[in-house]
């Protein structure tokens, strides 16, 4: 799994679009193997597209950098979106869960 993604490069390489080497084929900031979640390269009930960006329901880049800057203490313009876990805060939990999130973990 020469990308880390969790779906293995065999796997991958007899897929028409994933890629052995990139742990989100898509672009869309979900892993393929968060998308693929028994990771055998098929497109199952319950699972997104590795292939086709996740429009609303991936974490944007801005988004993920709004989290790390607010924890880091610096001024963000809104906190909106940043309670990852829905405890009512914006904490390190959060961060860990959409780090996670992003990783395809």
């Amino acid at each position: 799994d020469s990308d880390r993604d969790g779906i293995g490069d065999a796997v991958e390489r007899l897929h028409p679009c994933l890629d052995p080497f990139r742990w989100d084929t898509d672009g869309d900031l979900i892993g393929d193997g968060w998308e693929d979640a028994n990771h055998n390269g098929w497109l199952d009930p319950g699972e997104t597209d590795p292939c086709t960006p996740d429009r609303g329901q991936g974490i944007s880049l801005a988004t993920v950098m709004r989290l790390l800057r607010y924890l880091a203490g610096y001024p963000v313009p809104s906190l909106a979106g940043l309670d990852i876990n829905g405890d009512g805060g914006v904490n390190g939990a959060d961060a860990v869960l959409l780090l996670h999130r992003v990783a395809g973990e």
